[in-house]
């Protein structure tokens, strides 16, 4: 996936951005979580997120106490599955 960046403030604006991947039939998502735990790409996690045009991403929350902010992407390739011709006769 790359190296991106990911800005943020303490109101609770998290940029992440640069971000690339080697797989032209895929999709990124990110999934994030406001507790510290590890995120994953299905509830209790936050998301998806999805990549904009100019592969950026944009996180934004309401901080009311101390929060550790962790994001996750993850790789949703398309797969076309290729079954060979058969043909029957009667």
């Amino acid at each position: 996936m790359g190296s991106p960046n990911i800005e943020g403030d303490n109101g609770g604006f998290v940029t992440v951005t640069d971000v690339t991947t080697n797989q032209s039939n895929a999709s990124l998502e990110f999934w994030y979580t406001l507790d510290g735990s590890d995120p994953t790409n299905s509830l209790p996690s936050l998301g998806p997120i999805s990549l904009t045009a100019s592969n950026a991403a944009y996180f934004s929350f309401i901080v009311t106490s101390n929060t550790t902010f962790k994001v996750q992407g993850y790789l949703n390739v398309l797969c076309r599955a290729a079954f060979p011709n058969k043909s029957s006769r009667p």
